[in-house]
């Protein structure tokens, strides 16, 4: 696996799908905790330093920092580490589980913001069955990249105006900050070159509740 020095891993949100008294990025996972596992193998992929950016109290890991943050919306906590910007950091959701090699992935971009997930609208496989949706699981920043700057501060400040209607949760994502930046719609086809999509095969998913841990797990055979 590729090198990340610096990542963060975004754990915030209000897992309204998640019925589990835990965390949802705390479930286990073949004996281990998602999030421990996710920390381990950005350590084993060199990185310095490893921070949780949540809410809960209860979200931590070996050999991760836990800070505290009480963002409602994705690009709000994304918004709110910009002083860490500067490391090129890598950005993980705390609810996916990532396969080695979309890790590996992030780490070898050529400099610029980078975004990694699936690039959907598109049948299913025996693996991941039905009908794809778009996803971002993660990405990388590029240093000094103004213009990632303004599309999330833009995403923030749309989500703060039209809270608390639907559209908020979309200002406030991943995909909002994607969009602005790119001006590439999930619908467009190809991908534009800010985004590095999964193979469908890739075993990376994101878990948002017990329905799809379950699907996950029985797919790949699993344990929890």
């Amino acid at each position: 696996m590729g090198t990340i020095s610096n990542a963060l891993i975004l754990c915030g949100g209000r897992g309204s799908r998640w019925e589990r008294a835990v965390p949802k990025q705390l479930t286990v996972i073949d004996g281990e905790p998602l999030l421990t596992r996710t920390t381990r193998l950005l350590r084993e992929a060199g990185a310095e330093a490893v921070t949780l950016i949540a809410q809960d109290d209860r979200i931590t890991a070996p050999g991760a920092t836990r800070c505290a943050d009480p963002s409602r919306w994705i690009a709000e906590a994304v918004w709110a580490t910009r002083r860490l910007w500067g490391a090129r950091p890598v950005v993980l959701c705390g609810d996916v589980y990532f396969s080695e090699p979309v890790l590996a992935a992030l780490a070898h971009h050529p400099g610029r913001t980078t975004y990694v997930g699936r690039w959907g609208g598109v049948p299913g496989t025996v693996l991941r069955p039905g009908y794809i949706p778009h996803n971002i699981y993660g990405l990388q920043i590029g240093a000094g990249d103004l213009a990632f700057a303004r599309a999330v501060r833009s995403a923030v400040d749309d989500a703060i105006r039209d809270d608390p209607t639907e559209h908020s949760g979309f200002h406030g994502s991943l995909w909002s900050t994607f969009v602005r930046q790119f001006g590439t719609h999930p619908a467009d086809r190809p991908p534009p070159v800010g985004f590095t999509s999964i193979p469908l095969d890739d075993e990376t998913s994101d878990i948002d509740s017990v329905e799809e841990l379950g699907a996950f797990l029985q797919a790949r055979g699993s344990q929890p």
